[in-house]
């Protein structure tokens, strides 16, 4: 599908932090942790911290004269935590699974990776493209057998790249609404068609969670936000014209379900946590 979606226990001792961070700024005076709340006492900005995005068009930002998810999200944890949140958006539009896990071995985008306290992954719409979607149809799992599991593989090796890093960095996996187009567009092309995308599109999705749990890794959800908990919410008005990517509205959705799901992955401290200050508050430490 050209230009689509386009990029252990060390991680979890930095999840607390943004239940540490809400708490603060409750303390502060802030009504509210999460998109649209404004800190009425902002902390002061406390060194700075790196965020790498790997994958496709969507966390490239493709088409959209907006920030991007991306830096949206790096936006609301600074406001959180008044800590710089520093983006290297390496995500490619068009990209595969496969051209993700080479690229983490090139000199600048595994250097963003040894740097890195938060890694953004968004990879795998392209590795089916809409031919193998309509000759599958409702065949099943079976069908894209060979795709998932490379899918598989390689997401295992782009996270196993990234927690390379010294700094042990939280690895979120982010899913997609849908692998194809969608909203009215996808309308368009019958329900043969999008039928057989959303079954696609769940199986893509069962991978990437499944990734994130063998992993430890944060799995956010995307459907839900876009398309409702029963797949009755139409996305159109969250889509750029093409029906694919995300329109500014769009992204600022994902960029708050990737934000509240590093707050519900908040938790206890591993017994060998490395006590460097997290990404979601300098302050932190176990």
């Amino acid at each position: 599908m050209a230009l689509s979606r386009a990029f252990m226990p060390e991680r979890r001792a930095h999840l607390n932090a943004v239940v540490a961070a809400c708490l603060a700024l409750t303390v502060a005076g802030v009504a509210a942790c999460g998109s649209q709340r404004v800190s009425l006492q902002p902390a002061p900005t406390v060194s700075s911290s790196s965020m790498v995005a790997l994958g496709d068009s969507v966390p490239s930002g493709y088409g959209c004269a907006c920030a991007g998810y991306v830096q949206s999200l790096a936006n609301r944890i600074t406001a959180a935590t008044g800590r710089e949140v520093l983006v290297h958006n390496d995500a490619q539009p068009g990209a595969t699974s496969t051209d993700v896990a080479d690229a983490v071995r090139d000199d600048l985008v595994s250097s963003d990776l040894a740097a890195s306290d938060l890694v953004l992954i968004q990879v795998g719409a392209n590795d089916l493209d809409t031919t193998a979607i309509m000759e599958c149809g409702t065949a099943g799992a079976a069908c894209y057998q060979p795709a998932l599991q490379t899918l598989h593989s390689n997401l295992r090796r782009i996270i196993a790249a990234a927690e390379a890093g010294v700094h042990h960095p939280v690895v979120a996996l982010i899913g997609y609404w849908n692998i194809t187009v969608d909203g009215a567009v996808a309308a368009a092309r019958g329900s043969a068609f999008t039928t057989a995308s959303e079954q696609a599109t769940d199986y893509v999705n069962q991978v990437i969670n499944d990734v994130a749990k063998e992993t430890a890794a944060i799995y956010v959800d995307t459907q839900i936000p876009l398309k409702g908990p029963t797949n009755g919410r139409d996305p159109t008005g969250d889509l750029q014209n093409d029906g694919d990517h995300p329109n500014a509205s769009g992204n600022e959705i994902i960029a708050d379900a990737a934000f509240r799901a590093l707050q519900a992955a908040g938790g206890s401290c591993p017994a060998n946590h490395s006590n460097s200050p997290s990404i979601l508050d300098p302050h932190d430490k176990c």
